[in-house]
């Protein structure tokens, strides 16, 4: 326990991340696998309750579900995001290269005749 707690620190003061939206994904999700961790501890027979116990299980498998759709989330953002962002880019592409057809099709080379 010890240890994933000094790597949630470690992992929170360093914030070496590509982008501030991956900083705090990687951060949410930390903390979440953290939580989780605590819950096996749980189930170990400290707890005498069956009812505490079936309310600590429904509370984990909100916090798994809660981690995946978040992620999900994310990631089908992304994806639409760098989608429409590769849709543009060809349809920039494709307008320019009939630019460029359009001018070579319209230019007529015109040899001088011989002397």
């Amino acid at each position: 326990m010890y240890l994933a707690l000094s790597d949630l620190c470690f992992e929170f003061n360093l914030d070496a991340y590509e982008s501030a939206l991956n900083g705090r994904v990687e951060k949410f999700n930390k903390i979440i696998v953290y939580l989780l961790s605590y819950f096996p501890f749980l189930y170990s027979g400290f707890i005498h309750d069956t009812e505490l116990i079936y309310n600590i299980g429904w509370f984990q498998v909100s916090l798994v579900g809660l981690l995946y759709m978040v992620n999900m989330t994310i990631i089908g953002r992304t994806t639409i995001k760098s989608g429409m962002e590769q849709i543009r880019i060809k349809k920039v592409e494709r307008h320019n290269l009939l630019m460029v057809r359009k001018y070579y099709i319209g230019f007529k080379v015109i040899e001088e005749p011989n002397k």
